[in-house]
């Protein structure tokens, strides 16, 4: 009897974890469509030759309209390249940008998904145009020891390097295309960082802008 008692509650516990898991994945889902329809709607009303920023939590906690006029923040926080790839095709703005900055790929390694990153990098600039200028920021280099203390060893600055290498082979067989580096190649410092190993803090997004500021101004 107590074992029976025993199986049957492993089972509900089991039961009501996945209906936990449902329910955040359908919230989380929900929340991104929400961001993404207030994104477009944004893009449809852009003005020629805006300047156009993708990526996940680390561009979406940009300032882009404080770098130039008319900017747009298309970051989404917990964006993959997967991610990107299906949604930037629906921004009608970019045919008419000036620049348009890409940065993309972290929360491919922590969801194991590493393999498909520059794949995903080669089929996201297939789908824009060519006009604007495209800067590629690819994937920042992180602080290993916060970083493995926050999330595991889920990723290394060795696979951040061999993974932005692919797409530095993507940006130069594109042409009008730059490689932007803010950080270097080498890690991330702690002082750029909040404490995780990845988002940045204030000094690290005002090191971003200053790289961003530097580029958009190059002829």
């Amino acid at each position: 009897m107590r074992l029976r008692f025993l199986i049957l509650s492993l089972v509900g516990l089991a039961a009501a974890l996945v209906m936990v898991i449902l329910v955040r994945t359908w919230q989380t889902h929900s929340l991104y469509e929400a961001q993404l329809a207030r994104q477009l709607a944004a893009s449809a009303a852009a003005p020629v030759g805006a300047v156009a920023f993708f990526g996940d939590s680390i561009l979406e906690g940009l300032d882009a309209t404080a770098l130039t006029p008319g900017a747009l923040n298309f970051g989404i926080g917990g964006d993959t390249s997967r991610g990107l790839l299906d949604r930037i095709s629906r921004y009608s703005s970019l045919t008419a940008a000036r620049a348009i900055f890409l940065e993309i790929g972290i929360n491919d390694l922590l969801h194991s998904t590493r393999d498909d990153v520059v794949a995903n990098y080669r089929r996201i600039l297939a789908t824009l145009p060519n006009q604007p200028r495209l800067y590629l920021i690819g994937i920042l280099p992180i602080d290993e020891r916060a970083f493995v203390a926050a999330y595991g060893d889920l990723a290394s600055n060795a696979t951040i390097a061999r993974l932005n290498l692919g797409i530095r082979e993507l940006c130069l067989r594109r042409g009008n295309c730059v490689q932007l580096q803010p950080f270097g190649g080498d890690a991330l410092l702690p002082a750029y960082h909040k404490g995780d190993g990845v988002h940045l803090s204030e000094a690290g997004y005002r090191a971003l802008e200053t790289a961003i500021k530097a580029a958009l101004a190059e002829p």
